[in-house]
């Protein structure tokens, strides 16, 4: 049991009064009932302990004190005095506003209590939601646990928010709660709901991840001094498997609330999904499906189902005919209507409600035609543990919007499902009863809310509240009554006497998702787990994980009295074969106390580095002006250790305070080994060799000369020592004075002084065969080419357009490589790969600036500015983020030098625009009839004879004329052009019939094709100006001798049978009757969408004429329209305000 209590110092209240040599501390408890407490200055921590067991009566040994300064006051704290301890407080919370008298601080304290008897709610405060405090090892998991627990302090801050927890070990708690990332509110609630159902957790406990605690990197066996050692390698990211099985393992096990972070990252998200709230039955059904399928071929194969899945039946019963359509489903789930239900029990009726299907909605029975009959479902089996989703947001047609329904809707603690499962001729179904074990909350509105869970862990008496990270036992009430919604009213159900702030919360609080446990499967479904029910490995790992975030919490609180020092070597220099010495981010790097000695420092190298301490000589290295790291001064002895050392600060927190290059001197050289004599200075020089015929840098080693040495006799030396194969091929040498500024050195007999060289510089030899410079082939690259390689090198993944989510193959490229450059790179790594199925050619697409990891909606199109640096990629220094895409083609690309390229929709029968793209490389004189036969030929159902292309913006059509005038390339302007069908006449009206030969010709179409938009005005919009067009604009051909009204019922017959053919493709409900098709206004619309009464269109009038009118220079601007709702438009909107959830297979 958990219990808390403030030990505030308040300025306001004057908690703290320095009076002479007394101080007065008032302590709360959770009454908020002021306790005094007075000690002398003198008096030490011990005593304070002492004083508030004796006055408090907590008990001695199971409480702490802690104060803002992070720190429990401890064993080792037990002398401080009064006086020290306000003036440390002070110290470490500057910003509370304490004078040199007074001080404010809040500080927690822990009880250990029993379980039963407690009379009021008990809260679990929270640290870092991402540190593991160290625990015990209990033999029983679960509410039936232990009856006692120990509930460990967290420091708080004045402010109310956590600093820290005690390092000290931990028993397992009883409940804790969940750290909120943003917005993670509605996770968190389910997680708590199925953390709860134990069998789920010894299926996910049992999922394979030994692989992955086998791969993780150990520092167990690393030197206690050594900080890091990154090679570069990065961690693998954790699986969702591994991932949940740590939010399992933390919740049994630690005192504090438990972090979701690696499990969020684990599902693929970033922190912008972090703080985007989404629907909580929504990620049930994702995070089960996930779980369900990644458990497959496993020992738990089938265990989320066996939990969770139910079977129901849909029927179709003809009546009067021997007809009935049977079609069994799975569900996992069962979405529940509230509107217009009091209760569960007249939803699930409600749900099993048989539908009559006559009049004209009767069904269509195979072989017997339009029949009477009845629809409806009924449930064959109901899972061990059942999940009902409440409707509780639904679409409102007279607001065009969702709404939140917050009407009453009682639901039971225990249900009887049996009169809902399928009848059975002269059997009867028992009881079958359900326990109510979890209600999920949702407090707020449509816009947005707040998630939270009740819960029953052992469908007994016993109610919890998660909340984030605050766990509180609640009543039956709280749990159950209060989230059945508002009355009829409009006002929450409570007490008379509790009607206040908290009746107004309740108003906008409703239950939203409930979980049901089977009564005959409650045994088995929530059987306590123990401690066996959790593989070792993962006991293992996750005891490893908190005793390296126990060293990390210390190393924190101990920073201030540590320095960190890097360290490179030869090892290092090697391995880095790049422009600089080494990146210093992957050094070896260590960490020591201010005050140790310089012998100390050499004898923990010698431990983490092997070198004998006699042959360790340290340079210190130092920043310089060109924004560069180079050793700079020698360490002889303990005066410059602590000169150049330990007198050193760090940047910024974190930062390591300097930087070291460890020399490792010959076995029996003394420390002034290869030095010049003291009266010259030396110049300790690093050596690179760049190899043109291999293309290679690579680090040779480092040699000491004094500055008054010529450079013939450096590069001499050099030769000798470091690269005697080479004694007698011609080597060019270069200073590297920063990783884009290599400068050629030729004058051999001028001292190097005379360069400036100095300790820390780099030497790069170039080295081109035994034939020389003149031999060599001449696209062979150079030192500097190389390095201007080094400088401008990006990493670039491709990804294949029909799969923009995975990666195919990655390439190093120069930043200012050439589109064509770079689609040879591609073409090269396919056929290298075996990916290369022939004759094929390809074109490239651009990321999207704010999404990275999406191609544009357009190809990238080749220009002289077309190179890899004209990307905008999300961030230049995050080479991860540098995506590219390819398309395979029947076309090369390098045609359009001559051509054009466009992107042609087909959109048959359906008033919304076609997703899919067909690319078609056309000529530009005859770029519109080109561009119809490639359409043609893609889709085969294209009549020929009456197809057009129209150029459609916005959803709106023009008809482009035949000639020399094709659109630009780049852009979005090249993806603006659809092949549209010009209906001559309706299938359904008459039969079709081919053009004559006098309209066979296409320039005549154009001049001849009727374009009408669609439009759908707001509900109680006066139509005075249309603000909204949708989908694909009609084209139709004229009718000899057709009128206007005959020319409108055409246009609302077509516009019928698209929507209709449209809903079938979707799969969806069918689309208006036909006796709303009088309502569908066929109008003319002016400039700017303005109804136009002027060419009003008069029924009786020859269309010929209207259109002749309409396409008159008098009437510029003037079109067609027909208004029409847009079924897809409350679902588009939707789409587009709301990310779906996505969990990483």
């Amino acid at each position: 049991m958990v219990v808390s209590a403030d030990f505030a110092m308040v300025v306001s209240e004057n908690p703290i009064i320095i009076s002479g040599l007394d101080i007065k501390v008032i302590v709360r408890d959770l009454d908020q009932k002021p306790n005094a407490i007075t000690l002398n200055e003198n008096a030490t921590v011990q005593e304070l302990y002492a004083k508030v067991h004796e006055e408090l009566k907590y008990p001695i040994d199971k409480f702490e004190l802690c104060g803002a300064s992070s720190q429990i006051l401890g064993e080792e704290d037990k002398d401080v005095t009064m006086a020290r301890l306000l003036d440390k407080l002070r110290t470490a919370n500057p910003e509370s506003g304490s004078s040199s008298s007074t001080t404010k601080i809040s500080l927690m304290v822990t009880k250990k209590t029993e379980w039963e008897g407690e009379e009021h709610s008990h809260y679990f405060n929270t640290a870092d939601a991402d540190e593991v405090p160290s625990f015990g090892t209990p033999a029983t998991i679960g509410p039936s646990a232990a009856p006692s627990v120990t509930w460990q302090p967290s420091i708080m801050s004045s402010g109310g928010y956590v600093l820290g927890s005690s390092s000290s070990s931990y028993s397992p708690c009883k409940f804790v709660g969940l750290s909120n990332q943003g917005a993670t509110c509605y996770m968190n609630s389910l997680l708590q709901a199925l953390f709860h159902v134990p069998a789920l957790q010894r299926a996910v406990f049992q999922m394979p991840t030994e692989h992955e605690t086998k791969k993780r990197r150990r520092v167990s066996g690393q030197h206690p001094a050594v900080v890091t050692r990154d090679n570069g390698v990065q961690q693998a990211q954790d699986s969702v498997a591994l991932a949940l099985q740590r939010v399992f393992y933390r919740l049994h096990y630690n005192a504090t609330s438990v972090g979701t972070k690696a499990l969020t990252k684990s599902f693929g998200w970033d922190a912008l999904d972090s703080f985007t709230q989404h629907d909580v039955q929504e990620l049930d059904r994702v995070l089960c499906d996930n779980l369900e399928e990644k458990m497959k071929g496993t020992e738990v194969e089938g265990a989320v189902p066996g939990l969770f899945r139910g079977k129901l039946k849909n029927f179709v019963k003809c009546i009067g005919v021997d007809f009935e359509s049977v079609r069994e489903e799975e569900y996992y789930d069962l979405s529940l209507n509230v509107k217009g239900c009091k209760n569960l029990t007249e939803s699930l009726k409600n749900y099993v409600e048989v539908e009559n299907l006559d009049g004209d909605n009767k069904y269509m029975a195979e072989g017997h035609g339009l029949v009477d009959a009845e629809k409806g479902c009924t449930f064959l089996s109901f899972p061990p543990v059942l999940h009902l989703h409440l409707k509780r947001f639904e679409y409102d047609p007279m607001k065009d919007a969702n709404v939140k329904i917050n009407d009453r809707f009682e639901f039971d603690q225990v249900m009887d499902l049996a009169p809902y499962l399928e009848k059975i001729e002269g059997e009867q179904h028992p009881p079958l009863n359900y326990l109510l074990h979890s209600v999920l909350v949702h407090c707020g509105d449509v816009h947005g809310g707040h998630y939270y869970a009740f819960v029953r862990p052992t469908c007994g008496k016993d109610w919890f509240k998660f909340n984030d990270e605050v766990v509180s036992r609640v009543t039956m009430e709280e749990a159950v009554s209060q989230n059945y919604g508002t009355s009829e009213d409009g006002e929450a159900i409570a007490p008379p006497a509790k009607r206040g702030i908290s009746n107004l919360h309740r108003k906008f609080s409703s239950a939203y998702m409930l979980v049901y446990v089977r009564e005959d499967a409650a045994s088995e479904v929530l059987r306590p787990m123990k401690e066996e029910d959790i593989p070792a490995h993962l006991r293992d790992r996750f005891t490893e994980e908190s005793t390296e975030n126990d060293s990390k919490k210390k190393e924190k609180r101990d920073a201030h009295l540590q320095m960190h020092v890097k360290i490179a070597t030869h090892r290092d220099m090697r391995d880095h074969n790049s422009s600089e010495l080494v990146d210093w981010d992957k050094v070896l790097k260590l960490t020591a106390r201010k005050d140790d000695s310089f012998q100390q420092l050499r004898k923990t190298l010698e431990e983490t580095t092997h070198i004998p301490a006699e042959r360790q000589r340290l340079w210190y290295c130092i920043g310089r002006k060109n924004c560069t790291i180079r050793p700079e001064v020698l360490i002889r002895d303990e005066a410059d250790f602590k000169k150049y050392v330990g007198n050193q600060e760090p940047e910024f927190p974190g930062a390591s305070n300097c930087s070291c290059f460890l020399e490792e001197l010959p076995e029996g050289a003394d420390a002034d080994f290869d030095l010049p004599p003291d009266e010259e200075k030396p110049a300790l020089l690093f050596f690179k060799l760049f190899d043109c015929l291999k293309g290679t840098l690579t680090f040779v080693g480092h040699t000491i000369v004094s500055t008054s040495s010529t450079l013939g006799d450096v590069i001499k030396k050099a030769r000798e020592e470091l690269l005697p194969e080479l004694a007698d091929e011609e080597l060019l040498v270069y200073e590297e004075c920063t990783p884009n500024d290599l400068r050629k050195q030729t004058q051999m007999c001028k001292p190097i002084k005379d360069f400036e060289w100095q300790v820390g510089d780099i030497v790069v030899l170039e080295r081109w065969g035994p034939g020389g410079r003149e031999a060599a082939p001449r696209d062979m690259r150079s030192a500097t080419g190389h390095y201007d390689f080094l400088i401008n090198n990006v990493e670039v993944r491709f990804r294949d357009i029909a799969a923009p989510d995975k990666d195919v193959f990655t390439v190093v490229l120069h930043s200012k490589s050439a589109y064509y450059d770079i689609l040879e790179k591609v073409a090269g790594k396919l056929k290298a790969d075996g990916e290369d199925r022939g004759g094929e050619f390809f074109q490239l697409w651009k990321p999207m600036s704010h999404q990275p990891e999406a191609p544009q909606s357009f190809p990238w199109m080749p220009d002289e500015d077309s190179k890899l640096d004209s990307i905008h990629f999300a961030s230049a220094n995050n080479q991860d983020k540098c995506v590219l895409f390819f398309e395979r083609t029947d076309f090369d690309i390098r045609d359009l030098e001559k051509k054009i390229l466009l992107g042609l929709k087909v959109p048959l029968g359906n008033p919304q625009p076609s997703k899919g793209i067909y690319w078609a490389v056309v000529d530009k004189e005859h770029w519109i009839e080109e561009a119809i036969d490639v359409a043609c030929a893609r889709v085969p159902e294209l009549p020929r004879s009456r197809a057009m292309l129209i150029k459609v913006v916005k959803c709106r059509g023009t008809v482009p004329q035949p000639g020399n005038n094709a659109p630009r390339q780049g852009g979005m302007e090249m993806m603006n052009y659809q092949v549209l069908v010009a209906h001559k006449e309706v299938p359904a009206v008459a039969e079709e019939e081919e053009l004559s030969a006098e309209n066979s010709n296409y320039e005549d179409m154009a001049n001849n094709a009727v374009v009408v938009y669609h439009f759908d005005m707001e509900r109680g919009q006066r139509m005075v100006q249309v603000e909204r067009y949708w989908g694909t604009p009609l084209v139709f051909l004229p009718i000899d001798g057709e009128s206007v009204g005959e020319f409108k019922a055409r246009v609302r017959r077509q516009a019928y049978n698209d929507v209709q053919a449209g809903e079938e493709d979707k799969g969806g409900e069918e689309g208006a009757g036909e006796e709303e098709l009088p309502n569908w206004r066929v109008v003319v619309l002016g400039p700017h969408g303005i109804l136009d009464e002027e060419y009003a269109m008069e029924d009786d009038a020859a269309l010929i004429d209207h259109v002749a009118l309409i396409h008159g220079e008098d009437a510029k601007g003037r079109c067609y329209a027909i208004e029409h709702p847009d079924k897809n438009r409350h679902a588009n909107a939707n789409r587009t305000q709301e990310k779906s959830i996505r969990i990483a297979r």
